[in-house]
This record gives structure tokens, C-alpha cells and sequence, in this order.
């Protein structure tokens, strides 16, 4: 864990930062270790905190929670984050089995602090259906680790994600909040605003734009100074630009394709499995395609919104089911990796279409039809 801090630190240290760090749960209360400084931090003299820091066990009658830390961070934030314009994040690096904390609490963060909630379990008993309800956004805030080994090796990719959080900005009035709509890529009301500096003055904007992205179709802006849902009713301003958004946030296609014999273990497949599902990082996929050589057609998805939270959900390891297709759709761990099925079923030997690589059994999978001991084949899924 200090070493994991060290290095956070040292990788932010480059930048303007103030940091706080707060430790709950081994004692009745929460242990404020460091506050933020007025003036610039030295790294040093925080590294020296935690350096001197015993972590113990959990040996407390009544120990803290993190609810009782978020609400540390809501005090120390109402004073140091005042007028500060840079982003606001809190890491939660936390290896309880189940996480507790209300939803309504982390979006309290983001509609009061402007602050950006990244969660971070350590160990496989941690409840990943919990550790996602602690993250600002599940799919993206997201990250499970089997070991504290593992946690030092992510200390850069947890840094890189504080560094790619957008600056919080400072309303006078009520914030503007963040909508889905049905079509689930419409975005309302954006909270991620970057501007040049504190002073500069935005007023409520409301973007609309095509669910599917289309590279021609354009994007609406509403702007208005009172209206806390701008519409082309309401608004004072009303523009519409070409779309270069899509263009940039295109997906590039993923492919996973491997060979598989029967009753043997699928070692190498299962490591090239778990590289290919870490790599689903694009938000933007129109298409699921999932075949093999027992049947070279396959199914195919083409609802963006099912395509796209199969593979947030097989990036970040959480479980998700779905109707699409006339098929039961289903992701969920089995042996050592995660399972895409189209039977409906996770980790047992229904047959139909499914991948689960990682099974410790040599269970592999199959491509319509038997999908324990199945016969030799090719499997193949992309997302494009």
C-alpha cells in the first residue's frame, strides 16, 4: 500500500495538486493523515506521513466506514477545494469484501464537490457489484485487482486515470446534472467542461446529438443562463455543429480468434482472452459479432447500447445479462477470466454459444452446440 501511494504521488507531483489521505476502517474513526495545504505540497513531508504510517487489522469493536470517510472528504473539501480550478478526484483503494456505501452518496459527490470518485478493490473476495455502486462511473472508475502485487503495478494506470479527469468548474447558481436518454449515447447537461480560466463565465448548456453516432449528423447546442434543461424552446443561443466527435471516438475493430482442442487446457488462449478484453476501452462499438468454425455466421448484435455494455462489462469484470437477438445474454466470471454466454448461463455446461477461455476445467466453450468437452474449433468474437 506505500508503495502504491508513493508512487501515485510521485506520478501527479508534476502538477499543480493538493492531496488528502484518510484511512478508515481499523480504527472507530477515520484517520485524517494528511489535509491539503494551502500552499504548494511537499511531496516529501507526505511521503514521510505515510512512510511513518502502521497498518494494521481490522481490530476495532465499532470501526469507521466510508461513509464516514466520504463525509471527512466532503469537510476538508468545502475548505481546500474553494476556488480551486483543477479536478477533483477521490480514490477509494479499498480490499473489504463488500464495499458499503449508498449510490445517492457518490452523486453527491459529483452534484455538490464536483468531485470524480474512482474506486479501486484489492483481492478476488472484494464484491465487484459493490466496488462499481462506490465509482463516479462504473465502467470507466472502475478497477479490480486480485493482490496488493497487483495494486503496485497499477499504481501508473491509477495515476494517468486522476491526470485524465477534467477540471471541476464553480457554478453560482444550481449545477447542471448528466442524463442518459433512451438511446443511452445521449449526453444532457455535460459536467465535464474545460476552460482556459477560474474566471471564465459558462452558462447551463445542453449538447444533443445522434444515439448512433453518425459522423454527418450534427450536434445541438442549447445555452441558456436559467433554465436548468435547455431546449430549443427555452434557450437564448441555439448552434449546430458537424459532428467531428464521432470521428474521433470511432472504435477501432477488436478481435479475438483462437484455436481450441478438446480436454486440454486453454492456457495461452485464456492469456490472449484476458489482454483482448482489457484492450475494450472504445464506448462507441455498433457491432458484436461472435461465430467459430462449427458455424462461420454466427450472431451478430447491432444495438449499440447491448455491443457496447457487454464489453464494458467483460473490461471491467462485473456481471451484466441482456435479451438480444432471441438469445440470453450473459458475461460473468468462470475459473480465472470472464465468460461472454448467449445461453443465458455463466460457468455450467448449457449448450449454444459460449466463451470462457479461463475455465479452469478445459471447458472452454463452444460455438452452437456442446460447450463441455466440446469437440476441437475455432472461436471467434469482435467488436467493430
Amino acid at each position: 500500500m506505500k508503495t502504491t501511494l508513493f508512487d501515485i504521488i510521485q506520478d501527479l507531483r508534476s502538477g499543480s495538486i493538493r492531496i488528502g489521505i484518510l484511512f478508515y476502517g481499523s480504527s472507530a474513526t477515520v484517520n485524517v493523515l494528511h489535509t491539503p495545504a494551502n500552499d504548494r505540497e511537499s511531496i516529501e513531508r507526505i511521503k514521510n506521513k505515510i512512510d511513518q504510517k502502521q497498518f494494521r487489522h481490522d481490530n476495532a469493536h465499532n470501526p469507521s466506514t466510508l461513509q464516514a470517510a466520504f463525509a471527512e472528504v466532503e469537510r476538508i473539501c468545502i475548505t481546500s477545494c474553494r476556488n480551486i480550478f483543477i479536478p477533483r478526484v477521490t480514490v477509494v483503494l479499498t480490499s473489504a469484501k463488500q464495499p458499503e456505501i449508498e449510490k445517492k452518496e457518490t452523486e453527491r459527490f459529483g452534484t455538490f464537490l464536483r468531485m470524480t470518485v474512482i474506486a479501486v478493490g484489492i483481492g478476488n473476495q472484494v464484491n465487484r457489484t459493490a466496488l462499481s455502486l462506490v465509482a463516479s462511473e462504473p465502467f470507466t472508475y472502475t478497477i479490480s485487482l486480485d493482490s496488493f502485487t497487483s495494486l503496485v503495478m497499477t499504481a501508473k494506470h491509477i495515476s494517468s486515470l486522476v491526470s485524465s479527469v477534467s477540471p471541476a468548474l464553480h457554478y453560482a447558481d444550481s449545477p447542471p446534472a448528466k442524463y442518459y436518454d433512451s438511446n443511452y449515447f445521449d449526453w444532457y447537461n455535460s459536467i465535464q467542461y474545460v476552460v482556459t480560466h477560474p474566471k471564465d463565465h459558462i452558462v447551463i448548456l445542453n449538447f444533443e446529438t445522434d444515439a448512433c453516432c453518425n459522423h454527418d449528423s450534427e450536434i445541438k447546442v442549447y445555452a441558456s443562463k436559467f433554465d436548468p434543461m435547455p431546449t430549443s424552446d427555452n434557450s437564448e443561443e441555439t448552434k449546430s455543429y458537424t459532428s467531428e466527435q464521432c470521428a474521433i471516438e470511432s472504435c477501432t475493430t477488436a478481435t479475438y480468434s483462437q484455436s481450441f482442442t478438446t480436454g486440454v487446457m486453454s492456457n495461452y488462449q485464456c492469456a490472449a482472452w484476458k489482454v483482448f478484453v482489457a484492450g475494450l476501452t472504445c464506448s462507441r462499438y455498433r457491432v458484436m459479432r461472435f461465430s467459430g468454425s462449427r458455424n462461420p455466421a454466427g450472431i451478430v448484435i447491432t444495438d449499440p447500447k447491448i455491443v457496447n455494455s457487454i464489453a464494458a462489462a467483460l473490461r471491467a469484470s462485473t456481471n451484466y445479462a441482456v435479451n438480444s437477438n432471441g438469445f440470453a445474454w450473459a458475461v460473468g466470471t468462470c475459473g480465472t477470466g470472464m465468460e461472454l454466454s448467449a445461453a443465458g448461463t455463466i460457468c455450467t455446461c448449457t449448450n449454444g454459444y459460449i466463451l470462457k477461455p479461463c475455465d479452469v476445467y478445459a471447458n472452454w466453450g463452444g460455438i452452437d452446440g456442446i460447450t463441455c468437452s466440446p469437440p476441437a474449433q475455432s472461436i471467434t468474437l469482435s467488436f467493430e
